[in-house]
């Protein structure tokens, strides 16, 4: 805490101007309660019902030309069985800290700075997100340097991504990770393009054909966008590199299309999502064919992630209406197959669940959700029921019983 307190004092003095108009103190608070009742997670038999609680009170002084700004956290959960893992509790610990510069400005061009410790969320999401949909959310260490201009936005970065621990102010960079890279977004009349690549180290990732320190590039196009009724989101990913001294080649295509019909009541809104993510074809040919999805969004198929997206085709058809009053209800159908049969199947953070078995069944499970929700006035409410029923390669490895989730969340921001 001492270590994080004088830097932040550092900054401030560095960023204070001298003269001009006075900063402007602004504070916020983000509140949650979340209340989950599983059944059957990963097909183990029995209930868990948990209770998880969230609290981050933020500080930002905003000057000519600078932002200084800090967030606490406070997050734990009580009624879960099993041990809680890092994203869902934390002791008191500060989440963000770190500054905001203007550097320079030429014409429409200008050149910002942005540092410290930061919740990062890069496009969609699907490879570095802020993970707010679990009790704590991801926070990297670094720093970025940021060239706009109308219509264009280039970031460099070079991050570490922070471990959450259980005890006060101990959460840390983890050791043998780093993130690196540029991504670029490109803003038109009817949508964006993003493009990026990525440089990726994790000491001792874990696959299905084993456990070895990983160096990978991520190259990336995104394309979203809205067109009357229309609306997109497409990305292609393509990887390369090293994994305990063999080659990495691997990739991804994931895409959401949306049509809303405006002339109906509740202004429904059609869905459909699709995804694919390479497997690993032989553990034995010196190749890593796997898709790391990196540090993607919490919620990423849904309140319900049984599955992580690596090795993995899916399907996702849904329905979205605005029942007016600031409610909306959606109703989601997800089905999941394996891309390589030769490969398991993972969780989203990246746990082997079940290891490849070629000769084994290809489709995975499905699954379905219906989701209520409210917000108004700084406050909002929802809540899910969602149920994945495993197929037959999961019933073969003894994953034979419907996982269901029942939640409720609250919050409240002011």
């Amino acid at each position: 805490m001492s270590r994080w307190g004088a830097l932040l004092w550092v900054m401030l003095l560095a960023a204070t101007p001298a003269q001009g108009a006075a900063p402007v103190l602004e504070t916020g608070l983000d509140l949650r309660l979340r209340w989950e009742d599983m059944a059957h997670n990963e097909g183990a038999a029995g209930r868990d019902a948990s209770l998880y609680q969230r609290a981050m009170p933020s500080l930002a002084l905003r000057g000519d030309g600078f932002r200084l700004f800090a967030q606490a956290i406070a997050a734990g959960v009580t009624g879960m069985k099993g041990d809680p893992g890092p994203p869902d509790r934390t002791g008191l610990d500060l989440l963000q800290a770190g500054l905001s510069l203007d550097l320079l400005a030429q014409g429409d061009v200008n050149l910002s700075f942005s540092g410290g410790r930061e919740l990062l969320g890069l496009g969609s999401e699907r490879l570095i997100g802020r993970r707010y949909g679990a009790n704590v959310p991801q926070a990297f260490d670094g720093g970025r340097l940021i060239l706009s201009g109308t219509g264009w936005r280039a970031q460099a970065l070079v991050e570490r991504p922070v471990i959450t621990r259980s005890g006060d102010f101990n959460d840390q960079p983890g050791q043998g990770r780093s993130v690196r890279g540029v991504y670029a977004t490109l803003e038109g009349a009817k949508g964006v393009m993003d493009a990026y690549l990525l440089a990726t180290a994790q000491d001792g990732a874990r696959y299905a054909q084993g456990r070895g320190d990983e160096r990978r590039r991520t190259a990336g196009l995104r394309l979203a966008g809205t067109d009357g009724p229309w609306s997109w989101n497409w990305e292609g990913m393509v990887q390369w590199g090293r994994f305990a001294g063999t080659d990495i080649r691997a990739w991804s295509l994931a895409s959401e299309t949306g049509y809303r019909l405006d002339g109906l009541p509740l202004s429904p809104r059609l869905l459909l999502r699709a995804n694919i993510a390479s497997g690993d074809d032989d553990p034995t040919d010196g190749r890593l064919g796997t898709f790391n999805p990196l540090y993607p969004r919490a919620k990423y198929f849904g309140e319900l992630t049984p599955i992580g997206p690596r090795n993995m085709i899916n399907l996702h058809p849904g329905l979205e209406l605005d029942m007016g009053n600031g409610f909306d209800l959606s109703f989601a159908g997800l089905f999941y197959w394996r891309e390589n049969r030769r490969d398991g199947v993972y969780s989203l953070p990246g746990q082997v669940l079940h290891p490849g078995d070629p000769d084994a069944g290809r489709y995975i499970g499905h699954q379905g959700e219906m989701v209520l929700g409210w917000e108004g006035q700084g406050f909002s409410i929802a809540a899910s029921l969602s149920a994945f029923k495993p197929g037959p390669f999961l019933r073969q490895g003894g994953s034979a019983r419907t996982n269901t989730l029942l939640g409720v969340e609250l919050g409240w921001s002011l």
